[in-house]
């Protein structure tokens, strides 16, 4: 009769309860955006971007006609790629895992009356050897302006698609009508997938285009003025983007140099989203593993003060200590299964909203939900087992005589 009211230890139990089951819910989406950040960091982009240095050049229409952005291009191009420290250089229209939606073409398929709508990017010869993009059949484009002649390269899905192969070795050769101008284009190679917009989301079709041929088919005659130069180079890039910034005046010094980043800063801030979250999340589940631990300690050490006579007369009447140690951490034990299972729940109402977070896996992934409900069991016996050794240390006689 001289504890705490019934009330006030249901209350207690409850937010400790209710503690743990927040300190589930936010460990395993912690857990699952880990995984899925160990995922991605495996995920092939189909491109080396080591030593690799990417800006933006954007040609103005005053003074820049077709022809003239045309060459602009190819002289920056090439005077780059006599830079000493540059192993390989190209112009590309889109940067692969940067934001932006690429352009579609329509296309119609040599003996086939189908018309397919593909998405297009405008690369020079040195592009994919900039990036490492492997050349899977047939051959990139030619220095000496054979893209003149509507030659055109398709990835490897562009080729499952269009010709239902999987290493496009038959695409070489074919040829691709534009729709609706009717100029006829020969693809003359066949590339590795690309990820181009996250490295979440599984490489699609792509035609690749050359600077020439873009300019003045269906295809955004304005879109081909701005264009990333891609360099791969020895050494930093802070010696490199000096000399590519003379070489542009010297070109012409009204246009405009910006953007520039490595490629290996492009692959992590594509990954940003995620990783700002899984830091939150992280921090989160951390605090509320320790709250959820102090909780459980609070309401099993406030037990065994209230119990301590109770106790006492138990190892009096021959009690064995180990068996009071025992029924503290299974009554902590028990407590946290009650806020393991609300956790479930309420996980269940919350695992919806992670699953735009995940790659490669469900918000119930097994592994991951038997490994963090382990951890919270292990942290809820290291949080009573300190009340726990207190009541087995209990001496009846000065429990009795407290009283």
């Amino acid at each position: 009769g001289g504890s705490a009211g019934k009330s006030r230890q249901h209350l207690r139990m409850s937010i400790a309860a209710l503690q743990i089951a927040l300190a589930l819910v936010v460990s395993v989406g912690s857990a699952l955006l880990l995984r899925t950040a160990q995922r991605l960091s495996d995920v092939d982009p189909g491109f080396d971007g080591e030593d690799v240095t990417t800006l933006w050049t954007l040609l103005p229409f005053a003074g820049h006609d077709d022809a003239a952005t045309v060459a602009f291009h190819a002289r920056l191009s090439e005077q780059v790629r006599a830079l000493p420290s540059v192993t390989a250089a190209g112009l590309t229209m889109h940067l692969p895992l940067t934001p932006g939606g690429l352009r579609k073409q329509a296309f119609r398929i040599e003996g086939d009356s189908r018309t397919l709508a593909l998405p297009v990017n405008v690369v020079d010869e040195g592009y994919f050897s900039a990036l490492g993009i492997a050349v899977l059949a047939g051959r990139t484009f030619r220095r000496d302006g054979g893209e003149r002649n509507a030659d055109i390269i398709i990835n490897q899905s562009a080729a499952a698609i269009l010709f239902d192969e999987a290493d496009g070795t038959a695409a070489v050769g074919k040829q691709l009508t534009l729709a609706p101008s009717g100029l006829t284009c020969t693809i003359v190679g066949v590339v590795a997938d690309v990820r181009e917009q996250d490295l979440a989301t599984a490489p699609a079709a792509m035609i690749y285009l050359p600077h020439a041929l873009a300019i003045g088919t269906d295809v955004d005659a304005r879109t081909p003025r701005m264009m990333a130069l891609v360099v791969k180079a020895k050494g930093s890039s802070d010696a490199l983007i000096p000399a590519v910034r003379r070489i542009v005046r010297d070109l012409d010094p009204t246009v405009p140099i910006f953007n520039i980043a490595t490629m290996d800063d492009i692959v992590r801030a594509s990954t940003a989203r995620l990783s700002l979250t899984l830091m939150l999340i992280t921090t989160a589940a951390v605090i509320a593993l320790l709250l959820g631990a102090i909780g459980l300690y609070g309401v099993m050490a406030a037990m065994v003060t209230l119990r301590t006579r109770e106790f006492g007369i138990r190892i009096a009447l021959g009690a064995n200590p180990t068996q009071v140690a025992r029924l503290v951490v299974t009554r902590g034990l028990a407590l946290t299964a009650a806020g393991i299972t609300v956790g479930f729940v309420l996980y269940a109402i919350a695992a919806p909203f992670l699953r735009a977070f995940l790659y490669d896996m469900t918000p119930a992934d097994p592994l991951t939900l038997v490994a963090v409900t382990l951890v919270l069991v292990s942290a809820a016996a290291l949080a009573s087992w300190h009340p726990a050794r207190r009541a087995a240390r209990i001496d009846p006689a000065e429990a009795l005589r407290a009283e």
